[in-house]
């Protein structure tokens, strides 16, 4: 008999939850699981792929998560509760704090057994208490990072025995066989990049978590060392007009390129020279990790799950910390004035780390245990 799993998430936007979640779910699809998604937001992104693959997509058709209130709640938790009683999955698996909180309470009324994942270590107050206060209709609540983890269990939100850390993943197939030369070439020539430029890359939503100010002013400091340099900004968000204007007001809009969506990313990561990070906060960056899968050498801000996947590199020293502009452009000007037989070594170490560390064909194993676990004590209790 096949089991049924039903997704839980605020929307299908293009953060770094919303893409592991996808990967999770049409992984599990290809293992024979009945898998559909409910989002809370229009669905924007996934369409195609997600329906090719046969899975169903519902949404409450909310626009804007951030102006949420009572009625909203009402809506989405009548429509996840007419979704449960359609499909009557086997377990619920809900990634973020909305979907989470909404899915557990549903979960809970329909004796349902409810996986939640928290994906950042900064969550405020209110959201600490709704938390806490549903960990119970919770069968396990899984961390993508050690640390966030911790955090949350020294903050009594939820209990360790319930906790678990899944790592992001990757698709590893689609790092292991770029062409850096080709690759140099056609983004040099999309973007007139000069040959000898060294390419910096930034990958992320425009939002304010990725602190991309921090980065541009820091990126300001190496121009007036190096001219001979650009930054490729790729992902799109709320920020990027306040993001136009910090370029133009440091006067750097020749060198900062922003490229919005793309769905070539391994090919621009294998394009430039070295990755930069340059968050406030953070869970486990799955940009951080492609960056390393694709070979590139990286610097990096300390926050979140970011030193657990760079404790894996021997030596490592290009961590700085957040908000540090000064000490973020000494790092990447150290990583500019290495040679290109020492940067590859750096890449090197960081793609055996990633490909060997970071698989997703092992994050759906873990997934997958958890919900046969959560499903088979459910069935017991009943």
């Amino acid at each position: 008999m096949k089991r049924r799993a039903l997704f839980v998430i605020t929307g299908l936007g293009l953060g770094g939850a919303e893409k592991q979640m996808v990967k999770i779910a049409l992984g599990l699809k290809k293992r024979a699981w009945e898998v559909s998604i409910y989002s809370f937001l229009k669905q924007s992104h996934f369409q195609d792929e997600l329906k090719s693959e046969g899975i169903e997509v519902f949404s409450a058709g909310l626009i804007n998560k951030g102006k949420s209130g009572l009625a909203d709640f009402l809506k989405i938790k009548r429509g996840l509760s007419k979704v449960v009683r359609t499909l009557e999955p086997d377990v619920l698996v809900c990634f973020m704090f909305h979907a989470y909180f909404v899915g557990r309470i549903v979960g809970h009324h329909f004796g349902l057994p409810v996986i939640s994942s928290i994906r950042t270590e900064k969550n405020g107050w209110l959201r600490k208490v709704l938390t806490r206060l549903t960990d119970r209709m919770s069968a396990v609540t899984v961390f993508n990072s050690k640390i966030v983890a911790e955090k949350a269990i020294s903050e009594n939100i939820v209990k360790r025995t319930k906790a678990r850390v899944i790592h992001n993943g990757i698709q590893i197939e689609r790092f292991q066989y770029l062409d850096h030369i080709k690759n140099r070439k056609k983004v040099s020539q999309e973007f007139s990049i000069e040959p000898s430029s060294f390419i910096w890359i930034a990958v992320g939503r425009l939002e304010k978590p990725k602190n991309y100010p921090n980065l541009l002013s820091a990126f300001k400091l190496v121009l007036d060392h190096r001219k001979d340099t650009v930054l490729l900004i790729v992902g799109e968000g709320s920020e990027r007009s306040y993001i136009e204007s910090t370029i133009d007001n440091l006067g750097i809009s020749k060198n900062v390129l922003l490229l919005g969506e793309r769905n070539d990313v391994p090919e621009l990561l294998s394009a430039s020279d070295a990755f930069v990070l340059s968050s406030s906060w953070e869970g486990s960056p799955n940009a951080l990790i492609e960056a390393l899968a694709s070979g590139l050498p990286v610097v990096v801000t300390d926050v979140g799950g970011v030193r657990e996947i760079i404790d894996f590199l021997p030596n490592f020293n290009s961590i700085v910390s957040q908000n540090d502009s000064n000490d973020l452009a000494k790092k990447m000007m150290m990583i500019m004035n290495l040679s290109f037989a020492d940067r590859n070594e750096l890449g090197t170490m960081g793609k055996k780390v990633a490909l060997s560390y970071f698989n997703l064909d092992s994050v759906i194993d873990q997934y997958e245990n958890l919900m046969f676990e959560a499903t088979k004590k459910s069935e017991e209790g009943s």
